[in-house]
């Protein structure tokens, strides 16, 4: 998962969409591997906001607004 999240250092090089189709053909791979199901949930997930995640690592952007946490 760690190597899926950091792919966003990747925006400007040449090998952007192949390093991200590879780490995220591992994370696949390791989610369906698992005997856990919470990582499948997981995989459910990230498939499902794909689109969105592929932006965001692409273009650094994201329409989310900062949050405050207050205790």
């Amino acid at each position: 998962m760690a190597e899926l999240i950091s792919t966003h250092r990747l925006k400007g090089t040449d090998e952007t969409r192949t390093v991200i189709a590879d780490r995220l053909f591992r994370f696949y791979d390791g989610c369906a591997a698992s005997r856990r199901p919470e990582l499948k949930g997981l995989a459910t997930t990230i498939e499902t906001w794909w689109p969105e995640i592929t932006t965001l690592i692409q273009t650094r952007l994201s329409d989310t607004r900062p949050r405050i946490c207050r205790s």
